[in-house]
């Protein structure tokens, strides 16, 4: 019997889960989360989930949180995701500024074109971010550039954040650092679940669109979590 503290998991998932986070001693957090999560952050998912080809083990998933704003010191940050498929597409990376009245700014302050690899892709950003700024970006599997709605879609939060601020809060610095990369993304599944968790909790006594807003936050960074283990037991 699986415990009952483990995502759900088949029993497949769970050797790859076992053996990477609960059943062996793992070294300590490198990564905590810069304050509590909270379920307003925004992320979004395409009008696909998954992978181009729709078969792959894996699906495809930002290596940056979910559940709060991933924070960095840099100006020119690195932003990295995972491709499942061995097929290359076309993937294009959007990085937008926030209005005054907080909506997005179209259009988008940088774009990129690029071919996708099979497996961690990383991109640093060629343009300056502004320090004590919020951005949102979002990456884009073309599976079928004449089909938009067979766009894979995701998207999250980064802002730029005082090099004083504790390395351990700054979830793009470490990624990008010499720490053991498959460690760090295991200590973010951690924090999505938990998260996923409380907010799947807060929304059984919740009503109306307060209700309706942590239950979808909640499945999403559930989701999140998921996906991260997998990238590690694929890596």
């Amino acid at each position: 019997m699986l415990p009952s503290s483990t995502p759900n998991l088949d029993s497949h998932s769970y050797f790859h889960y076992c053996h990477l986070c609960k059943c062996h001693p793992r070294p300590k957090t490198l990564y905590l989360s810069p304050g509590r999560p909270t379920p307003n952050a925004r992320t979004i998912a395409g009008t696909r989930t998954g992978s181009c080809s729709g078969t792959a083990e894996t699906a495809f998933t930002l290596l940056a949180p979910y559940s709060h704003v991933g924070q960095t010191s840099n100006t020119r940050p690195t932003l990295s995701w995972y491709i499942p498929d061995s097929e290359p597409v076309e993937v294009e990376l959007r990085v937008y500024a926030y209005a005054a009245n907080q909506t997005l700014q179209v259009p988008p302050i940088h774009t990129a074109t690029l071919e996708s690899t099979s497996g961690i892709m990383s991109y640093p950003l060629p343009i300056e971010l502004s320090p004590e700024q919020t951005y949102y970006w979002q990456v884009a599997l073309l599976c079928n550039p004449d089909q938009q709605a067979t766009d894979v879609i995701a998207g999250t939060e980064i802002r730029v954040v005082n090099p004083t601020v504790d390395e351990a809060d700054r979830w793009y610095d470490l990624l990008g650092s010499a720490l053991p990369q498959l460690d760090l993304l295991m200590d973010l599944a951690e924090i999505e679940q938990t998260a996923g968790q409380e907010w799947a909790e807060q929304a059984e006594s919740a009503e109306g669109s307060q209700k309706a807003e942590l239950e979808t936050r909640s499945i999403e960074v559930l989701q999140q979590s998921e996906q991260l283990r997998d990238v590690v037991a694929n890596e």
